[in-house]
């Protein structure tokens, strides 16, 4: 009783003294963060109540490390009437394995959206059924980037034998004639990472390859995935790319760097934690200076009428600051991660909550089964 006691009052202190502006001077980043704990976890839980279905879809993931408030986020989000947040609890369900949701989960077997299936079928096999897999290679090859996307994940994240791996591998050589180049890379890209969640490492050539795509979309993921699945190996190829024109680039390698215990991409953290709409504009401004005759070029002087897709870009790269600054253990960092929690955007501020969450939380344990 004592040690909870005690816990309770030196957990309160924190949280005073992580605001007091001359203790925070003093305090790691670590506990700043977790200073910063109870104002993200009411970030997180207004936008479980929000209009918005993607703000409620992202509190459902923000929301998996911390077991004790997920299970009512998740029986709200199965019976969503949006196939976003429905993805977004499935996907929950079966990363923590929740036995319990695993009969309400299975009743999405047969969801209208296809993304939705694929996410039941995830979550019914994680929590100990047996559901059939035959529609999941379909979705590979579904015109729609997103199905593509989700069913590639889901399957990677399932596991699989080497009959997977070789369908898997078939499949990445299926043209696609209504796919655009980048479309078909980036689809490559997804069934190579899928190959290599399944343990097969020699697909990792496929996705060091897409870190040199003309394709700022390619590139950007290639990048991302290279950071999750850990490759030391690349890091010196990551460093140039702190100075690569687009903030895109720029962040993606600053957040792999950081998932490999790298700095060097600090400022660039820094640097998109505070984007806003007039730097989109000046960077699509630019680009244009040096290139004014591509596809891309015709992309940017929209951009530069568009008011609203200004400040969306801006928002989405200060969102996926967060993720970003949360990988570093640099108190300027959280101290920035800190400040995002009052972002005039409520899309930015639970990114913040969550990048928050998921570092100062202990990694989800898996319910076990009966």
């Amino acid at each position: 009783m004592m040690k909870r006691v005690w816990g309770a009052v030196a957990f309160a202190a924190l949280v005073v003294s992580a605001w007091s502006p001359m203790a925070s001077a003093q305090l790691s980043s670590t506990q700043l963060l977790a200073g910063a704990r109870p104002q993200a976890i009411q970030e997180v839980l207004a936008a479980s109540r929000s209009r918005d279905p993607f703000l409620r879809s992202n509190a459902i993931e923000a929301m998996q490390s911390e077991p004790e408030r997920v299970m009512p986020l998740l029986q709200l989000g199965l019976n969503d009437e949006n196939p976003v947040v429905r993805f977004a609890s499935l996907m929950s369900v079966g990363k923590l394995g929740l036995v319990e949701l695993g009969p309400a989960s299975a009743r999405h077997l047969n969801d209208p959206s296809p993304s939705v299936r694929a996410a039941a079928v995830y979550a019914a096999k994680a929590t100990g059924m047996d559901p059939s897999l035959n529609e999941l290679p379909a979705m590979l090859t579904d015109e729609n980037p997103a199905v593509r996307r989700n069913a590639a994940m889901v399957i990677g994240l399932m596991g699989g034998d080497r009959s997977t791996i070789e369908m898997l591998k078939d499949l990445a050589r299926t043209p696609m004639p209504r796919a655009d180049s980048a479309q078909q890379a980036v689809n490559r890209l997804l069934i190579a990472q899928a190959i290599l969640r399944l343990g097969d490492e020699d697909t990792l050539d496929t996705i060091r390859a897409g870190v040199y795509s003309s394709s700022l979309e390619v590139r950007a993921e290639a990048i991302t995935m290279l950071g999750e699945a850990k490759d030391y190996q690349m890091t010196s190829a990551f460093v140039p790319l702190l100075k690569d024109d687009t903030i895109e680039v720029r962040l993606a390698a600053a957040t792999t760097l950081a998932r490999l215990g790298r700095d060097d991409g600090l400022n660039v953290l820094l640097e998109g934690a505070n984007f806003n709409a007039d730097k989109v504009r000046q960077a699509a401004r630019d680009y244009l200076r040096e290139d004014s005759r591509s596809a891309t070029a015709e992309a940017f002087r929209r951009l530069l009428n568009d008011p609203e897709q200004s400040e969306a870009i801006a928002v989405a790269v200060r969102s996926q600051s967060a993720f970003g600054l949360a990988q570093l253990r640099e108190t300027a960092a959280a101290k920035q991660l800190i400040r995002m929690l009052d972002d005039p955007s409520q899309q930015v501020r639970v990114s913040a909550a969550a990048a928050i969450l998921q570092s100062t939380s202990a990694p989800p344990q898996r319910a076990s089964r009966h």
